[in-house]
């Protein structure tokens, strides 16, 4: 498991809701029930600073880290994803980015491709992204903020006389039989956790925070290879189904015990926190 995620998962699960700046002392203790050292913390948030994920302000002798616009953009869209409820109806029409070789460099093309897969979309071609029902709203925002919008195309319709199934399409640019076998995974890797929170039985605040954070840190690894396809696209028997369920029956049992310990932790720093959204408490209320 990588120290940048998990600090990543970290601000976008945990501190996001309340304002999103912390304390690198602070997030130094969050990170330690989850198996990252004092060191590995520092490190990892120097490098996400490097990469433009995280910024540094200081105040005297202290240091205060918080996700960057772009940092809090792709943060905000993954949790429109992880969060909302599932997967919406399909209206018949294909949503294409197309991303020419001619007019957009390669390292702009990496860049934006890895993005817009985060968002859900697969390879049609290798110049061309292809989803049933992708919102269209975050991938403008993704070009205009790369300095794209005027280079890369994106449309949306239908096929004309298309013999192929779409069903044989999506076989084609997504690999759904590796994304149900990590769904099976996580659904065995979070069974007995699963079976506790069913019988309401009670968790200390520091292991509730650390077991939410660990199951939405790697429900998002797999979310964000997942397209999140209309359920009448779906393979029979998708393992996708149970596992959002049960991620979401276990995150609303530890959601308050869990919120308890990041303010606790926080607490040298109470100006620092806010009260969260209502959004915040309707997360997979939908699910």
């Amino acid at each position: 498991m990588r120290a940048k995620s998990l600090l990543i998962t970290i601000f976008g699960d945990a501190l996001e809701p309340r304002g999103g700046q912390v304390w690198l002392s602070s997030l130094i203790a969050l990170a330690r029930p989850l198996g990252v050292s004092e060191r590995l913390v520092r490190t990892s948030v120097y490098r996400l600073a490097q990469e433009k994920w995280l910024e540094r302000t200081a105040s005297g002798r202290r240091s205060y880290y918080a996700l960057t616009d772009t940092g809090r953009r792709q943060t905000a869209d993954a949790e429109h994803r992880i969060y909302a409820a599932g997967s919406r109806r399909w209206d018949g029409q294909w949503r294409l980015v197309i991303i020419p070789q001619k007019t957009i460099s390669r390292a702009d093309r990496t860049g934006l491709k890895k993005e817009l897969k985060w968002q859900g979309f697969g390879t049609l071609t290798s110049d061309t992204l292809i989803h049933p029902t992708a919102d269209l709203p975050p991938v403008c925002r993704a070009l205009a903020e790369r300095g794209l919008a005027d280079k890369a195309k994106v449309f949306c319709g239908h096929t004309i006389k298309d013999r192929e199934s779409p069903q044989s399409l999506l076989d084609r640019c997504f690999d759904l039989e590796q994304i149900a076998r990590e769904y099976d995974l996580f659904n065995r890797r979070f069974e007995n956790l699963w079976r506790s929170t069913r019988r309401k039985k009670l968790f200390d605040l520091e292991s509730a925070f650390a077991a939410r954070t660990l199951l939405i840190h790697d429900y998002r690894r797999i979310l964000l290879h997942d397209p999140d396809l209309p359920e009448d696209l779906l393979p029979v028997h998708w393992p996708g189904t149970r596992a959002r369920k049960r991620c979401a029956a276990i995150y609303r049992a530890l959601q308050e015990a869990a919120d308890r310990w990041t303010v606790s932790v926080c607490c040298d720093e109470p100006d620092l926190l806010k009260s969260p959204g209502k959004g915040y408490r309707q997360r997979f209320s939908g699910s």
